[in-house]
């Protein structure tokens, strides 16, 4: 199953890190490359029919404040698109980078 997190929070490089921090979590979700949404303020895991399961892991996994909204958009090609919103944001310590 396949999961794209974008990024909506407005955090540069939000999305990156989180698909990092997911696939080193070996939770069996095959992650695409993550990009950019249109800014928003609330977390929100789309998923497709059928997966809703899924959505519910993973939220409790790693979004546990997301919300869970089943879409039929064709703009979202993964089971599980995650759009990150300013709350996942706030939540998340800044990595150090590198000198």
């Amino acid at each position: 199953m396949t999961v794209q997190v974008l990024n909506g929070s407005g955090t540069p490089l939000l999305a990156l890190q989180t698909t990092e921090s997911i696939t080193n979590m070996d939770l069996g979700f095959h992650l695409l490359t993550p990009s950019n949404a249109t800014r928003t303020d609330v977390t929100t895991i789309y998923y497709k029919s059928g997966f809703k399961a899924s959505a519910a892991y993973l939220a409790s996994k790693v979004f546990p404040d997301a919300a869970l909204k089943l879409t039929t958009s064709s703009t979202f090609t993964a089971s599980l698109t995650v759009v990150l919103g300013s709350d996942f944001a706030a939540t998340v310590t800044p990595t150090p980078s590198a000198t």
